[in-house]
């Protein structure tokens, strides 16, 4: 599922950054659940951001204190 700039990030982990094919790449980046998809500072609304690999952030992790 591609997520779009402004909706909430559904879960912490890596995600694919996909770009308008004339600016960049894909990539990968880390988001933390709750934070909001940024615009692409090129590309504007054009990104979209498709979930990799889930991870449990550290501050959410049940066996840590934090």
């Amino acid at each position: 599922m591609d997520h779009r700039v402004g909706s909430i990030v559904p879960e912490s982990g890596i995600y694919d950054l996909i770009h308008d094919k004339n600016h960049a790449q894909k990539h990968q980046v880390t988001w933390i659940e709750g934070r909001r998809f940024p615009p692409c500072r090129a590309c504007g609304d054009e990104v979209q951001f498709r979930l990799f690999r889930s991870a449990t952030h550290i501050d959410d992790h049940h066996l840590l204190n934090r």
